[in-house]
């Protein structure tokens, strides 16, 4: 019960600050970044939510093809 409630309180984090991260990213490209997609994945996954995790990873490697962690 408890490990559902602290997933629960990170995906609200996490989709919560998607945005902004990436509003930052744009303004203040800097390299070595990780992206915040990686861990709302994870989360997603943690939670069974699977096709939303995939959507989510989809996402990052359209805005960064380069990237392995997404695939």
């Amino acid at each position: 019960m408890r490990k559902k409630k602290i997933i629960q309180k990170l995906l609200v984090f996490y989709k919560k600050q998607l945005p902004k991260k990436m509003r930052w990213i744009t303004t203040n490209r800097q390299t070595g970044f990780f992206s915040i997609r990686h861990n709302l994945g994870a989360v997603l996954i943690e939670a069974g939510k699977i096709q939303e995790a995939i959507k989510i990873y989809d996402e990052d490697l359209k805005t960064y093809r380069e990237n392995g962690w997404s695939l």
